[in-house]
């Protein structure tokens, strides 16, 4: 919520044209995700009125990607550039693999700034286990 809020304020302090704002969330965990993707399914509503719940607003992840645990083949599907590496590594991790470099042949403008990523978001240096 806070990241669309953001986008849109951001926007109508440069006096600009406003534009739908998307917010995408990429999921890592090790654990599968199940835990709602609204608002509304997080909230305890039993002592809420229904005149009231009707009007409550169910704030949904209408993109979310469990990158962590989606399988190969739709990694290839769905990315087709250098993040398609970070993805595929996480799916790796997560299924109990070693990490090992991909065989997929994507272009890649800046292979530091993916290796920094993956650093970053592993907690360690994937370019040292390769």
């Amino acid at each position: 919520m806070c990241y669309d809020a953001a986008g849109y304020i951001e926007q109508f302090s440069q006096g600009a044209r406003l534009y739908p704002v998307v917010t995408i969330v990429l999921y890592y965990g090790k654990e599968k995700w199940n835990y709602p993707q609204n608002r509304l399914g997080e909230l305890d509503l039993k002592n809420v009125p229904c005149e009231i719940k009707d009007r409550i607003n169910d704030y949904q992840m209408r993109a979310f990607f469990d990158i962590g645990h989606m399988p190969i083949a739709e990694l290839r599907r769905r990315f087709k550039s250098a993040f398609y590496f970070v993805a595929e590594y996480f799916s790796q991790i997560n299924r109990g693999e070693e990490a090992h470099p991909s065989q997929n042949k994507v272009t890649i403008k800046d292979a530091r700034l993916v290796l920094r990523m993956l650093k970053a978001m592993s907690g360690g240096d994937p370019a040292c286990q390769w």
